[in-house]
C-alpha cells in the first residue's frame, strides 16, 4: 500500500523531489537513494519494485547533467 502511494506521488510531484529542499542545498532525492536500502529491506519484489519506478520517474525530471 505505501509502495503504491509512493508511486503516484511520485509520478504526480516529480518535479518537486529534485528541486533544493533543506540548508544544504541538495535536493531531496538524495536523501531517498540514500535510503533506500533501509525503506526497502522487509517490502515484497512488487512493492520494491513501485519504489524504484517511482525514484526512476523523480530521477527523470533532473536537468542537471552532473549529477
Amino acid at each position: 500500500m505505501a509502495s503504491e502511494t509512493f508511486l503516484k506521488i511520485a509520478k504526480l510531484t516529480k518535479h518537486m523531489f529534485v528541486v533544493p529542499q533543506d540548508v544544504n542545498g541538495q535536493p531531496y532525492i538524495h536523501e531517498l537513494i540514500r535510503q533506500i536500502p533501509e525503506n526497502c529491506k522487509d517490502l515484497e519484489n512488487h512493492q520494491t519494485l513501485m519504489v524504484y519506478e517511482g525514484m526512476g520517474h523523480i530521477i527523470s525530471m533532473e536537468q542537471n547533467p552532473s549529477v
